[in-house]
């Protein structure tokens, strides 16, 4: 699961189920809350930047782990450009978090990052099993996702 600050949310709520984390969000650690959750944090250089963990450290960590499902949030989600980031190591970190998922991709984009495409490229959106984002997302771009076999789950805000 990577640093998005919606990811920490959804930190927040599986922590009270036993479940392993990975993340490179140093502040997870204050959601483990459960006695079968485990939180691993993968090391790295501190981004002052955005409060995550990053460099090569980081991703040599990720690089030898395998995980059932990845989580990650975006800067920008579109047909043409897939998931894309702002930061360059940002980036690298959530591609590697995509290609070291075994059985699924969730990605979590506000309305706001859903048809924007960023500078840098995360991944394809034939990569992504399901998106979750807000009542306020483009629909046709929804329903370009949707064609492409994406599960869509659109939740109301209040």
């Amino acid at each position: 699961m990577n640093a998005n600050s919606l990811c920490l949310q959804v930190i927040n709520e599986l922590a009270k189920i036993p479940v392993t984390v990975i993340t490179n969000n140093p502040c997870a650690t204050a959601c483990a809350r459960h006695e079968g959750t485990k939180i691993m944090i993968t090391g790295g250089r501190v981004s002052t930047k955005k409060s995550v963990l990053a460099g090569s450290v980081t991703l040599n960590f990720l690089s030898s782990r395998i995980a059932d499902v990845t989580v990650i949030g975006c800067d920008g989600i579109s047909v043409d450009g897939g998931l894309t980031s702002s930061n360059a190591e940002a980036a690298a970190i959530d591609s590697m978090m995509v290609t070291k998922a075994k059985k699924c991709v969730i990605c979590l984009a506000d309305y706001r990052k859903i048809g924007a495409t960023q500078q840098y490229h995360i991944a394809d959106l034939g990569k992504v099993d399901i998106l979750i984002t807000d009542s306020f997302a483009d629909e046709a771009v929804l329903q370009q996702a949707r064609r492409k076999g994406i599960n869509v789950i659109q939740v109301t805000v209040w």
